[in-house]
């Protein structure tokens, strides 16, 4: 990851900042994980055998990723006809994905490289999604030794209109108020490409991360 640093102008970079899920770890670790129980659960409603049930939501997770909103209703949409159970359903499987306790871990090259960074730059940390469930996430990956408290900006305490690629998380960040020059100072690491239009929109600069799935 460090390697990806951009090679002009990088004497005047003070702040480096990360999104998350699928860019400090591979996400595929808490999908994997979180998936094991709802496929239990959604077995017992629809009568379905719990493994066919997880390689389905892990086929889907795949091809869509985990910003899709349909991936539990597509599921029952064939076995449960009537709306307002399947609603239910689906609202009780969002439940245990959102209050899951995942065990996660950091490969070690993206140990070494916070370790390498933060010895120089002052990190930060924004993350969409549900605000419980992204604070168990960064909990499991221990993420407190490189990101202090006060550097961490989870967008789902503030709500939707808070997630990216919209800026208006920027008003939060005190680094933000402190720069003159945010694209001179300012290096964000992203996987998406909602992540990519947030940079632009916050006019800093951006790095790509394309694969992780290392350990």
């Amino acid at each position: 990851m460090n390697s990806l640093l951009p090679k002009e102008n990088l004497e005047k970079i003070k702040y480096v900042g990360f999104d998350m899920d699928g860019t400090l770890y591979d996400e595929f670790q808490f999908i994997s994980q979180v998936y094991k129980p709802i496929s239990d659960y959604l077995s017992y409603c629809i009568s379905k055998s719990a493994d066919e049930i997880y390689s389905v939501l892990l086929k889907r997770w795949k091809e869509k990723g985990s910003s899709y909103p349909f991936i539990f209703d597509e599921v029952l949409r064939s076995a449960v006809d009537n709306e307002g159970k399947r609603r239910d359903v689906v609202s009780n499987c969002l439940n245990i994905y959102r209050t899951y306790q995942p065990k996660l871990k950091l490969a070690a090259y993206v140990k070494e490289t916070l370790d390498e960074l933060s010895s120089k730059y002052s990190l930060f940390l924004i993350t969409d999604g549900n605000y419980e469930l992204q604070r168990s996430k960064f909990a499991a990956l221990s993420l407190n030794i490189w990101f202090d408290e006060e550097n961490c900006f989870f967008t789902g305490l503030y709500g939707k209109e808070f997630y990216k690629p919209s800026n208006n998380i920027l008003e939060k960040i005190p680094i933000f108020q402190n720069t003159k020059n945010p694209y001179e100072e300012v290096l964000f690491f992203g996987d998406r490409d909602v992540d990519c239009e947030f940079a632009k929109n916050a006019n800093i600069q951006f790095v790509k991360v394309y694969e992780m799935r290392r350990c």
